[in-house]
Formats: structure tokens, C-alpha cells, sequence
């Protein structure tokens, strides 16, 4: 196997729990109470690179917003989550809070 049919493989996996993922909060939350989608990074981070790579047509849309650690929106949501490791994708609620979202 090639390292890009693993890494292929892992997307898909990615993918997979994403859509689980995906159904379970939308039943959580009212879609009208999220202010926006962000995938915190870090420059030097591989899995950050791979997490664009996947997402890259929600964030070409606009829909998902890449911040990096090191922004002050970054270091904000990292502040306000206690994250310790990225890539990480996060719900920022109207209200002004924060919360993980979990499977990536």
C-alpha cells in the first residue's frame, strides 16, 4: 500500500465519522444559533495540512474558516477551549461561546 492510499484511507475514515458527527450535533443545536465554523491549525502541524486538504471544498465556500493558533481568533478559541492539540474543528455559538467539534 502507498502512502497515499493510506492517507486516502484515512480521509475516507474521516469523512465517515464526519457525517455521523455531523447528524448528531445538527440534532443538538439549532443551525440558527451558530455564528460560524472554524478548523483551528498550527503552520507547522501535518495533520493540520491534511484536515485543509479534506475540508478544502467548505472552506473554498466559505462555510469552514481556517485560523491558526497564532491569530488572534486562533488563540482565542484556544484560550477559551483549553485546546492542547490541532487540528481542531470548533462551533462559535451567537452568544459568543465555543464548542468543540468532535471526530476530526
Amino acid at each position: 500500500m502507498s502512502d497515499r492510499d493510506g492517507l486516502r484511507e484515512r480521509i475516507q475514515a474521516r469523512i465517515a465519522a464526519r457525517k455521523q458527527i455531523t447528524e448528531d450535533v445538527v440534532t443538538a443545536l439549532d443551525p440558527s444559533d451558530i455564528a460560524g465554523l472554524y478548523l483551528v491549525t498550527e503552520a507547522e502541524c501535518p495533520g493540520c495540512h491534511e484536515a485543509m486538504e479534506e475540508f478544502m471544498d467548505d472552506i473554498v465556500d466559505g462555510t469552514l474558516k481556517v485560523v491558526d493558533i497564532g491569530d488572534e481568533k486562533g488563540f482565542a478559541i484556544v484560550q477559551a477551549l483549553g485546546v492542547d492539540r490541532v487540528p481542531k474543528m470548533v462551533v462559535e455559538l451567537k452568544d459568543g461561546r465555543y464548542l468543540e467539534w468532535k471526530g476530526i
